[in-house]
């Protein structure tokens, strides 16, 4: 369970830092944020533990891992709202909201939001 929760999370770093460029990878340090559905739930500590390996491996690498302390969309959107006022590279979000993934259009933060500051996002769909 741990090496997969270590491989999907390496999966969706690399996606991140691929939709960042290799340049930027190569000159600046980079921040991504790992948006959970809350805090506090072992899957996710382990899938935080994993991506800090794998940024430690990478070298210039932040993971800032957060979320709300309870299962709500609105409190993501909280987190989110703070990240992107932040200025954090990329975020990889496990949404709470299961329509955020299949209809990203009706759920303003994921387009426009991230869109417009310029923060691409990798987004797991709620289940």
């Amino acid at each position: 369970m741990k090496r997969r929760t270590f491989t999907s999370l390496v999966t969706g770093l690399s996606v991140a830092a691929g939709l960042m460029g290799t340049t930027a990878m190569a000159q600046d340090d980079m921040r991504i944020a790992l948006v959970v559905k809350a805090l506090g739930i072992g899957f996710f500590e382990a899938a935080a533990e994993g991506a800090n390996e794998a940024a430690a491996e990478l070298g210039n690498v932040e993971i800032i891992y957060t979320g709300p302390t309870s299962t709500t969309a609105e409190g993501q959107i909280e987190v989110i709202n703070s990240l992107i006022a932040q200025g954090v590279d990329a975020i990889a979000i496990s949404a709470n909201d299961p329509d955020v993934s299949c209809q990203p259009s009706s759920v303003p933060w994921t387009v426009a939001s991230l869109s417009s500051a310029g923060i691409p996002a990798w987004l797991r769909k709620a289940a």
